[in-house]
């Protein structure tokens, strides 16, 4: 079964080491916003969203919306150029 975006999500901000919490205060948004995405209550999130979430977690959105298994910065730099 292929992961959700929640779960991309909290895999990859445990992976940084970074808490529900410190998430949402970086992105202006409540604990319960990222709870309720991580747990796949929120089934079409903002693109916004999801951008900001893709930046802190320094990854790319493509992988946080699964069109790519590869969570890697490499693909935000190369768009970036």
């Amino acid at each position: 079964m292929k992961e959700t975006i929640g779960q991309r999500v909290r895999v990859m901000r445990e992976k940084r080491g970074i808490s529900q919490a410190e998430l949402a205060r970086r992105l202006r948004a409540s604990v319960n916003a990222i709870n309720m995405l991580e747990q796949d209550s929120i089934r079409d999130p903002r693109a916004s969203r999801i951008i900001g979430i893709a930046r802190e977690l320094r990854v790319s959105a493509d992988y946080l919306l699964g069109l790519t298994e590869d969570a890697t910065e490499e693909l935000l730099a190369a768009v970036a150029v």
